[in-house]
C-alpha cells in the first residue's frame, strides 16, 4: 500500500521485443538463469532489454553523432547555424498550416520567400512526391534533436529512434547533391559508423 509503482522502471526491466501474450496463461518453462537467488539476468534478456532501451552508453554515442551531423550540415550551408536546430518546429508551427491530402494524410504548408512549399508529417509522406526535400531534412533534424534530449522517462525507444536516425541520413543524403559544398560523403558514412560502433 505504501509502495510507489514506477512505470518507466518496470519498463526497463521488463522491456521485451515480443508481444506480451495476453491471452495465454500457460507459464513458460523456468531455465533457472533469469529468476536466480542473485537477481542476475539471463544474456538473451540483457541484449532484448538493450534492444529497445539502449546499450549502456548509446544514446551517448548518437549524440555525439548528431552533434558532428549538425555541424557538418552548417558547414554544407543546409542549415545556417547550430542554434537554428532548436528552433526548427517554432518556426514551422508559425509559417506553416497543416492540410489533409485526398488519402486522409496530414501535410504542412509552409510559406517562404521562394513560396509555399509543402512537406509530409508522417513516415508514409515525409518522401513522398510534392514533399519539401529541405524541409524534410530539417523535420528530421528537429526530431531527433527533441528525442536526444528528452529524459529518460519519456524518450522513445532505441528501436523507434533507430528508424527516425535512418530517414534522418536518408533526408540528408538527398538534398546533399544540391549542397553548395560538395565532396561529404566519406563523412556521412563515418558519422553513422560512429553511432552503430561508438567510434569517434
Amino acid at each position: 500500500i505504501t509502495g510507489r509503482f514506477n512505470p518507466e522502471r518496470e519498463f526497463e526491466q521488463h522491456a521485451t521485443i515480443e508481444p506480451a501474450q495476453l491471452n495465454n496463461f500457460q507459464q513458460p518453462p523456468r531455465t533457472g538463469r533469469a529468476t536466480s537467488n542473485s537477481g542476475a539476468l539471463d544474456p538473451v534478456e540483457v541484449q532484448e532489454r538493450e534492444e529497445i532501451l539502449g546499450a549502456p552508453g548509446e544514446w551517448e554515442k548518437y549524440r555525439k553523432a548528431f552533434d558532428t551531423m549538425v555541424n557538418q550540415a552548417v558547414q554544407n550551408e543546409m542549415i545556417p547555424d547550430r542554434s537554428y536546430v532548436s528552433r526548427i518546429f517554432r518556426r514551422l508551427d508559425t509559417t506553416g498550416h497543416p492540410i489533409a491530402d485526398a488519402d486522409g494524410d496530414l501535410w504542412l504548408e509552409v510559406s517562404n520567400s521562394n513560396g509555399p512549399s509543402k512537406v509530409g508529417l508522417s513516415r508514409n509522406n515525409i518522401f513522398a512526391p510534392g514533399s519539401d526535400p529541405h524541409f524534410a531534412f530539417e523535420l528530421l533534424l528537429a526530431r531527433v534533436d527533441a528525442v536526444l534530449k528528452s529524459p529518460k522517462h519519456s524518450r522513445e525507444t532505441m528501436l523507434e529512434f533507430k528508424e527516425d536516425w535512418a530517414l534522418l541520413e536518408y533526408a540528408r543524403l538527398r538534398i546533399s547533391s544540391s549542397a553548395p559544398v560538395a565532396d561529404s560523403s566519406s563523412s556521412r558514412g563515418t558519422v553513422a559508423a560512429a553511432a552503430s560502433t561508438g567510434e569517434k
